[in-house]
């Protein structure tokens, strides 16, 4: 593995240039590909350690990109992906499917390298893999049951039952919903969520919270009419609480 080599595969030119000065600045090298055939024979001779990818093109589709290396080639190469314009369900498919990050247009190139030497300080310390389910969340303690009403989460088989029946919970969801449990009964902002899940820290993408948090609350609250276990809190993000409790007055909130 070339330690220097990262992979964008795109057929716009401008960000093909300004993206191979910005990081030949820095010390790496930028190999192209405009399909995702020719990408896929890049990745297996050069083995780049990042792949920034566009999300849609005339031969290129992200999602399946995403969707051939972590499925088919059992590959864990960090892979960004790049859109025209924010698409939620997008976000979210590019997410569950083993994305590291999604950004839309216009980007901003300084955030965009920083974000790919983060990627890589990761990896170095053996983030990103397939078996770290989260960098902010710990289940060092095996075969343990977290329970919060009648909700019952066991981080080792990443299984969550309501009233002992099993819920299907995808690996995002269960993610979030994990980290509100280590968090239960503070207010988590969706900035902590974002980076709890991996690659939504820039301002705007925050909303892609709100679309999960509504999946899981389909799946575990017992009323769609009413939130006993997350609450909503305003202007901030989200607690886990037990159904029988109440929420303190805003004041009283405690927020990380």
């Amino acid at each position: 593995m070339n330690e220097n080599n990262i992979l964008l595969i795109s057929t716009d030119h401008s960000l093909i240039k300004t993206l191979r000065y910005r990081l030949e600045e820095v010390g790496y090298i930028l190999f192209t590909a405009s399909r995702d055939e020719e990408a896929l024979e890049i990745i297996k001779v050069k083995k780049p350690l990042t792949i920034i990818t566009e999300m849609h093109g005339s031969e290129i589709d992200g999602i399946e990109l995403c969707r051939e290396m972590r499925y088919e080639e059992k590959n864990w190469t960090p892979i960004i992906l790049i859109s025209e314009h924010f698409h939620e369900l997008d976000a979210v498919l590019g997410l569950e499917l083993g994305a590291d990050a999604y950004y839309a247009k216009p980007l901003h190139m300084k955030k965009l390298v920083a974000k790919i030497k983060a990627i890589l300080r990761r990896a170095q310390v053996g983030f990103g893999e397939k078996t770290k389910v989260t960098e902010m969340v710990s289940f060092q303690k095996k075969n343990r049951k977290c329970t919060v009403g009648e909700i019952d989460i066991f981080p080792d088989s990443f299984t969550v039952y309501y009233k002992k029946e099993p819920i299907d919970l995808t690996q995002k969801e269960f993610e979030i919903l994990m980290y509100l449990y280590e968090n239960r009964g503070k207010a988590v902002s969706r900035k902590k969520l974002l980076t709890a899940i991996r690659g939504y820290e820039e301002k705007g993408d925050h909303r892609i919270i709100d679309v999960f948090i509504n999946r899981i609350r389909s799946k575990i609250e017992p009323s769609k009419s009413e939130n006993k276990y997350i609450k909503t809190i305003r202007n901030v993000g989200y607690m886990l609480q037990e159904a029988s409790s109440k929420v303190l007055g805003f004041s009283w909130v405690i927020i990380i």
